[in-house]
């Protein structure tokens, strides 16, 4: 299981994905998955686990997909998941720019009375 720490969870894979770069001498792309829904993670620890997987997009080079809608923790639409993945390489490293591989990400969050407006 992934060590998941509340206090600093923006650290652990932006070093993991740095520490890749150096040992491989080269600044590869590097794609993942977010973690599906599962119950490993009791409570509000998945939600760290998923800003922790966030947070390797601030890196150049990195990109991830959701696969909510099409997957528990053993995805049995693997066809779906792989399809995301290829899509983000072909979007990402061969400039198809008609394909739109990304999840939607919360940009802001403004509170006008009663109501809540999330961009």
């Amino acid at each position: 299981m992934l060590p998941v720490n509340p206090v600093n969870t923006t650290s652990f894979l932006q070093d993991l994905l740095r520490d890749g770069e150096i040992a491989f001498q080269n600044n590869f792309p590097i794609h993942y998955l977010q973690i599906a829904p599962c119950n490993y993670y009791d409570g509000i620890k998945a939600a760290y686990l998923r800003e922790q997987q966030e947070s390797g997009l601030k890196l150049p080079g990195t990109g991830m997909i959701s696969v909510d809608d099409v997957a528990n923790i053993h995805p049995n639409k693997k066809r779906s998941v792989g399809e995301r993945l290829s899509n983000l390489a072909l979007k990402e490293q061969y400039g198809k720019s008609e394909i739109q591989p990304y999840s939607p990400h919360f940009d802001r969050m403004t509170i006008r009375g009663n109501k809540a407006f999330v961009k």
